[in-house]
């Protein structure tokens, strides 16, 4: 009996089962199965949830969140407060202004 998704027989790798879940009824290796088994044993790193359940797969800084959490993560990034400028760290806008009001003084008593 062969693979019906490798098409390697059984004597290359091992034991062939029919898998019927998943929407799948195929008669399938052990390797096989483990692929198609992968997404469905993800867990959540930030809540611990499977990731199909909770919306599917999102990731992250190489890390896998469910969608509700990659969501969260998100919106808390987007809520961090901007920093508010100052006069000194405009202070190269403020003396090129003070610098050309002193000029057009200057100018206007030359006038």
């Amino acid at each position: 009996m062969d693979c019906e998704r490798c098409n390697r027989s059984d004597a290359e790798v091992g034991k062939i089962t029919r898998y019927k879940e998943h929407d799948c009824s195929m008669n399938l290796c052990v390797d096989c199965i483990a692929i198609i088994e992968k997404p469905y044993d993800e867990k959540c790193t930030q809540c611990g949830k499977l990731v199909w359940k909770n919306g599917g797969a999102k990731k992250h800084e190489d890390q896998i969140f469910c969608l509700h959490c990659h969501q969260n993560i998100l919106s808390s990034k987007d809520k961090k407060p901007k920093p508010k400028t100052s006069i000194l760290k405009k202070r190269n806008f403020w003396f090129s202004v003070g610098l050309a009001i002193v000029g057009i003084l200057i100018l206007t008593e030359y006038i």
